[in-house]
Formats: C-alpha cells, structure tokens, sequence
C-alpha cells in the first residue's frame, strides 16, 4: 500500500482505472501538449491517451498507456498494445503510467526492447510531481498540493539502435473492407494491391546480419457475414521483393528468406524491402506480422512489424461496394451491414453506366451539399463517343440511412487533394 496521499487516492478510488486516464489528460494539458485525445473505451489495441509536443520545430507523437494496479504494471498488461505497434514509426515516445511501478519482468524487457521509440515509466515520486505540477491534477483529486521530490525523474528506456518500420505502400490505400465478426466491427485492407513496404535501419557500429525473414499469422478469421467495401477511384530506391502466401494457421510462420540467403545491412546503412501477396491467397481475414531475425556482433537481434488487417474475399462473398472521396468513413458502416436484405441486394445491384457513392459524389454541386444523414447516392454515366464520357448533372438518392452526420465530408476538391497527394 502507497504511503503517499495523492497516490492512496489514486489506488483506493472505485473508479480507479478510468480516474487515472484523467489525471493523466489533465497532466498532458499543463504541461503544454497539443491535440491530447482520450481514446474510446474498448478501443482494440488502441493507448488511452494520444498527445503532441512540438519539440525544436518537431511535433512529436506521444502515446500513454495508464495501468493503477496494486502491483504495478506487468508485461501482459502492456506488452500487448506495445506489440501492435512495433516498429511503428508515427510514434516518438511510448508511456506507461503507473502510481505503483512495474514488475521485474517488464522491466527486463524493456532493458533490452527493439521498440523504435523511446519509453518512459511514470511512477512513484515523478508521478507525484507532474500532479502536483498540475493544477487540472489537483483540482480532480481535491487534494492541496503536497510536498515532493523536485528532481525526481521518468524511468526512461532508449529506442533500439535497429530501427525496422513497415508500411502500406500507399498511406491511403485504394479499398478498404468493414465487417462483423462476433459482434465487433472490423476495419481492414484489402487484397487489392496489398504492398508492404519495409525499412530497416542500422544505427549502430557493426553490420546486422539477417539470417530469417518471416510472416506470422497472429490470428486467421473466416469472414462470413456481409462485406462493405469502400473504394477510391484510382522515388524510392527500387527494393529487394519478396511474395508471400501467410498461413491461415493461427501462430504459423512463414519463412521468405532462402536457407542458404542473408541479407547484410551495413553499418549506418538503411535497406529496403518490399512484400506482396502471391497470386492465390485463402479467404479470410489475416491478422499479420513481419519479422525479421539476425545479429550483430554475434549478438541476436529481432525486430517486429506492427500488426496489419487484411482481408481476402471468397469469391461468393456477400459484399457491398461503394465509391468514397479522399476518405474512408466509419461512422455509417453499422448501419449499412445491418440494412434489410432487401435494401442490401438493391445497392448490390449496379447497373451498368452507373457509381454508387458514399457521402459526396464527384459532381461539382456536391461542393455546396451539406448533408445533415448519411446516404448512398447514384450518379450515371451518359457515353458521348469512345473517348469522352458526360456525367448526369443530376444525382439520385438511392437510400437515405437516417444516421446523422458527424464526420468530416470529404469532396471534389478534397479528392484531388488527396489523390495527388506527394509521399
């Protein structure tokens, strides 16, 4: 049991875990971090806090993970979420928050992490300094300030001298799949054009020698409900490929790299890679993994991917598909799924001549619509000759979903931005 009394409240309070992500959001405010964002309960694989900080000129993307256990954080409690975003580039520091510290274990781990981030631990006498350094913190707690260790310090831990990033090889993707599984909504890539591109970076000394190149399968689903589709209308040093067919055995790795291969990245180097999916792939829906195994200095050294969404379509899917601008729109994907079968087939039935659109519609008039419920709208196509095409100056509202609005709406405008977008 905490001696100290800002930490005893944070221990015996009912609402412990939820009054924790408070003070943090209140903590993050008074220390002058920009855009701080809470995240939704029961967001899968999300942190609770997300929050920037404009360092010399660089805005850097802080993420924070609150855990008020008794006996403190353990690595099941963070390894997880820490997981999904190895080698996750968008993220500058990693923070675990927790009044009562944490265990052995994790802190081996984190001694040794492969992580492309920094992570810090806040705990103990620092946390008690940035509360009482917060007046939000304060106020919450409705405690006066106490006193405390003024050069108390984070537990910090360097990122990796590796740093391994991989990434869609178009940020914003040409299709996206929704789905249900078990209750819960799924966002996904695609098969269509599923490129990941890899970097990996040597900061060290020493060349790292990589003897394996792997795909885990993390988790394999057969998708068997309705399918909503979004789609888009549609440099670098060339990369070493690879083409792989992942596993639909839960755990299952597969190898891309030859026995008798390896792959040297030098010291101060940087290598990249590049996979695609090969020809054939089983249905379903991937949870996968890249990692790559090798060592430098004859010292082992793995480094892991995030985890992607993918998912490959049955060739009898039910699934609906619908043209989106610059965006992909969650807010209506409950309501479409769950449409009758009736309204369902209706919108499956696309004659030809004919785009189906979710939010604007490429028709300039749709600059000036704001509309107050999410619909899908029909625009046809009027042929003029084998080179031209004319589009109806009319759009039609083929289903008005009745769900209001509160996303942004992307346009023609917000289109072309987007589409021609530079990397």
């Amino acid at each position: 049991m905490v001696e100290s009394v800002i930490l005893s409240k944070l221990e015996l309070a009912s609402n412990k875990g939820q009054l924790l992500e408070l003070i943090a959001e209140d903590i993050l405010i008074d220390l002058k971090f920009l855009n701080v964002n809470r995240q939704r309960a029961g967001s899968q694989y999300g942190f609770d806090l997300v929050a920037y900080r404009n360092d010399e000129g660089q805005n850097e993307c802080w993420k924070i993970e609150c855990k008020n256990l008794i006996n403190g954080a353990k690595v099941s409690d963070v390894a997880p979420k820490v997981v999904w975003h190895l080698g996750d580039g968008r993220i500058d520091t990693f923070v675990v928050i927790s009044p009562n510290g944490i265990s052995n274990d994790l802190r081996l781990l984190l001694e040794t992490h492969p992580f492309s981030f920094e992570v810090q631990i806040w705990h103990g006498e620092y946390l008690e300094k940035l509360i009482n350094d917060s007046p939000r913190a304060l106020l919450r707690l409705e405690v006066p300030k106490q006193s405390f260790d003024r050069n108390a310090e984070p537990e910090k831990f360097p990122s990796s001298l590796f740093f391994f990033e991989a990434y869609h090889r178009y940020r914003m993707p040409y299709s996206i799949d929704f789905f249900e599984i078990e209750q819960s909504y799924f966002k996904s890539y695609t098969e269509d054009q599923f490129l990941i591109d890899v970097l990996i970076q040597n900061k060290s000394n020493s060349d790292l020698i990589i003897n394996e190149i792997v795909i885990i399968t993390v988790d394999y689903k057969r998708v068997e409900s309705r399918v909503l589709r979004q789609f888009k209308m549609k440099g670098l040093k060339e990369p070493i490929k690879f083409s792989f067919e992942p596993s639909y055995y839960r755990g299952l790795e597969v190898e891309l790299l030859s026995p008798d291969k390896v792959l040297v990245v030098g010291k101060g180097s940087t290598e990249i890679l590049q996979f695609s999916l090969a020809d054939k792939i089983k249905s379903g829906f991937y949870n996968l993994m890249f990692e790559v195994r090798g060592n430098s200095r004859g010292k082992a050294v793995r480094l892991n991917s995030e985890i992607f969404h993918l998912n490959v379509l049955d060739t009898d899917a039910d699934q609906l598909s619908l043209c989106v601008l610059g965006k992909y729109y969650e807010e209506p994907v409950p309501a479409i799924l769950e449409l009758s079968n009736q309204k369902w087939n209706l919108l499956k039935d696309n004659p030809d001549g004919s785009l189906r659109f979710l939010g604007k519609t490429i028709l300039p008039k749709s600059l000036d619509i704001e509309p107050m419920s999410w619909k899908i709208l029909e625009v046809k196509v009027r042929r003029i000759d084998s080179h031209t095409g004319e589009l109806d100056d009319s759009e039609s509202v083929l289903l008005d979903l009745g769900t209001p609005i509160t996303e942004e709406l992307y346009s023609v405008a917000g289109f072309l931005s987007s589409h021609f977008d530079k990397d």
